[in-house]
Order: C-alpha cells, then structure tokens, then sequence
C-alpha cells in the first residue's frame, strides 16, 4: 500500500499520492461502494476516500431539511465503513476519510483511520484542526473557498507538522477560468517542507496532469461507475477509465521531471556527432587560395562549429590543393 508516512514527512522521496474520492457517489450502497473500490483498485488509485458523517450532527435539520434528507439517504454507518475499509486494504488499497461532525472525527482519530481528510467546508472549523495539531495526527486539508490571506494563516498553523495542503476550487464542477494552477507553487512556498496537492473538481484531466507538472505529490478526484449521470457530484467525477489514463500520464511526468539538471543522455552524445554540423569545401580550391564564404558548406555529420571557429577559416589557405567536400578543421587543424 502507499507509504503515507513518506509521503507527509518526506515528500520529495514520495510518488503522487492518487486519490479516488468516492464521496457519496456510491448512493449509501455498500455493494456499490465495494465495486467502487475494485475498479478503483484497477485504475490504479493509491486510495479510496469516504465521506463520513451523523446526518443530524452534519445538517441542522430544521434550517437545511432538504440537505439533511439527501445525505441522509447517502448515508454509510460508521461501523459499514469499517468494513468497507478492512475489505480495501486486504485488496492492497488504503481507505481513508473526510468526517463532517465532531463525533466522526473522533472515531476515525480513535481507530488511527489515518491521514484524515479537512474538507475545504471545515478548513476554517479551528477546534478540529487545532486538536489535530495537538495530538500530531496526519491529516490533509483542502483550501477550496479560502482567501489568500487565510491560506496563509492555515499554512502558518501548519509549518512542520505532519500534514499536506491542497489547493481547491469549490465549484460543483469548477469552470476552467476559476483556476489558477500556479497556485500550487506559491503553497509550496508557504509550506517548503510539506506535500502540497490539488483536490480537482474540473471536468478532464488536463488540469490534474497540469498540477503534477507543477509539483503536487497529492490528486484527489471524485469517483464515478456512473458517468452518465449528471446528479450530484457524477458531473465532476472520472469513470475508473478516466480516471486511469490520469494516473498513467501522471506516473509518466513523474519519471520525467527530475531534479532540473541538464545531463546528456548516452544517445544524444551519438547523436550529437551526426546531426550537428562542420565547415567543409563546397568545391575544389586551388592552393594558395584565400578561403571565402561561398567555398564553405555547412554540413553534417559533425560536432557543431562555432561562430568565432566560422570565420576564422575566412581569409585563411592552405600551400595544397583542397579538394571538394574536405573536413575543413582536417585542414587547418585547431581554429582559434
């Protein structure tokens, strides 16, 4: 399974960490949620994220009756979860996730259900976040709606502890003109030591691949069987499809990032000695000729002449015959 630990403590030793959010995509049907979790398993997910929640401790009923009835019926106990859990891990897939109402939280925390997910709603609850940092437990938070300068407070509470940042936009899905992916390095500014991340809620891929490019070790993007759906979170989701030609491009970036030194590989030294180019006669020249512009060609193979080794040949003769397609440095040997 991903190594976590890694991944929050020393991130530039760590791969993207991929998470497929189920959310309530799985309509509170665990043996939907168990399918979820195989094709996630398939596309290649590090792991599978759950929104946990006491409908009546999550919605005031009484204020929000339509919002308290439909998370109701997407509704997964606790103690389903668990299970759900355990059947992901004997799969080789961690399972984590996001609880919405105190006593969730606590549950997770008391059963090291670990990292636990901030949602970008409760990247502002304190008392959750300041517990979290009280007792060092991994958790990763999103900034979906924040202003820059509580961004900047978040980050300050969070400098060398053991959590990640992920840079949101919380549309339901996100249009592309609401983003800006260079984001993600100015979080890493704030947080040098940490793993910053993208929780994307855009359609496509392009974005998500954009942000492994800029540095995120964390995508999380919401889930889908259904991609046909256009109800609640389907619109935004990848189908396990999608979602796996995302990982598979992504772990191609990876491998070709680097550290940002500039090395020669041994085929382009091959290379280099054919494509590059030399000064050679372009017709035959008498002895004692002066050479000219238009009795030099530039030619491949060679290793690439220089401006000053150019015209440096001008003016110059040789007291022998050159005959037509001569290695011109043959000639005059080192050209200064």
């Amino acid at each position: 399974m991903f190594d976590i630990s890694t991944l929050l403590q020393n991130p530039n030793a760590s791969s993207v960490f991929f998470v497929a959010e189920l959310g309530i995509n799985h309509d509170g049907d665990l043996n939907i949620a168990k399918r979820m979790i195989d094709q996630a398993i398939e596309a290649k997910a590090d792991a599978v994220k759950f929104q946990l929640y006491k409908t009546d401790l999550f919605y005031n009923k009484s204020i929000a009756p339509d919002a308290h009835k439909l998370f109701q019926s997407f509704h997964i106990p606790y103690d389903q979860f668990i299970i759900l859990k355990k059947y992901a891990e004997s799969h080789g897939i961690l399972a984590f996730a996001a609880p919405f109402d105190t006593q969730s939280l606590h549950e997770l925390i008391q059963d090291a259900v670990f990292p636990i997910k901030i949602a970008s709603g409760d990247a502002l609850t304190e008392p959750w976040i300041d517990f979290l940092l009280e007792k060092n437990i991994p958790f990763i938070i999103s900034t979906g709606s924040l202003e820059e300068i509580e961004i900047q407070k978040l980050a300050q509470k969070l400098e060398n502890t053991l959590s990640a940042m992920l840079y949101c936009v919380s549309e339901y899905p996100a249009p592309i003109e609401g983003f800006d992916i260079n984001y993600i390095q100015t979080m890493q500014k704030y947080l040098q030591n940490q793993a910053i991340g993208f929780s994307d809620h855009s359609q496509g891929t392009a974005l998500s691949l954009a942000a492994v490019t800029l540095g995120a070790k964390i995508i999380e993007r919401h889930f889908t069987l259904f991609p046909e759906r256009t109800d609640f979170d389907h619109s935004l989701s990848l189908s396990p499809e999608i979602f796996h030609q995302m990982v598979s491009s992504s772990r191609i970036i990876e491998k070709a990032l680097g550290k940002g030194i500039r090395t020669t590989t041994a085929i382009e030294k091959k290379i280099r000695n054919l494509a590059g180019r030399d000064a050679f006669a372009f017709h035959d020249i008498p002895a004692n000729t002066p050479l000219s512009e238009d009795m030099i060609v530039l030619q491949r193979p060679g290793q690439g002449i220089s401006s000053q080794e150019y015209h440096s040949l001008i003016g110059k003769s040789s007291p022998k015959d050159i005959p037509k397609g001569t290695l011109l440095r043959d000639v005059f040997y080192k050209v200064s």
